[in-house]
C-alpha cells in the first residue's frame, strides 16, 4: 500500500521484592515500524535498585541514587473473596507474581 505505514510498540515492567527488604525495578519498550523499503525494531530500558518498607496500604521505594517514590500499595481480592497474593497493586500498576 502507498503511504502507508505501520508501528507497533509494547512494554513490560518488572519488580522484584526480596525479603531484605531490597528491591530491583526493571522497565523495557519496545517498538517496531515498518517504512517502505525496512523494518525498524527499537529496545530501550531502564533499571533501578534500592529498599523498599511497606506501611499500611504505602510503600516507600528508595533507590540506591536517592531518589524516594511512594505509592499505594494493596493486594486484590481473589474470587472467593480472600486476599490473592499473587496480584498486587503498587501506585496505578498492576502486577502478578511470577513463582519462578
Amino acid at each position: 500500500m502507498a503511504g502507508v505505514n505501520s508501528a507497533s510498540s509494547a512494554w513490560e515492567e518488572r519488580i522484584t521484592f526480596q525479603t531484605d527488604g531490597t528491591f530491583k525495578a526493571d522497565n523495557f519498550t519496545h517498538g517496531t515500524q515498518e517504512a517502505g523499503s525496512g523494518t525498524t525494531n527499537t529496545v530501550a530500558g531502564s533499571s533501578g535498585t534500592g529498599t523498599y518498607r511497606i506501611s499500611g496500604n504505602t510503600i516507600t521505594l528508595k533507590f540506591t541514587g536517592g531518589t524516594v517514590e511512594r505509592y499505594i500499595f494493596f493486594i486484590h481480592t481473589g474470587k472467593d473473596g480472600k486476599p490473592n497474593v499473587q496480584d498486587v497493586e503498587v501506585g496505578s500498576r498492576n502486577f502478578f507474581v511470577d513463582a519462578e
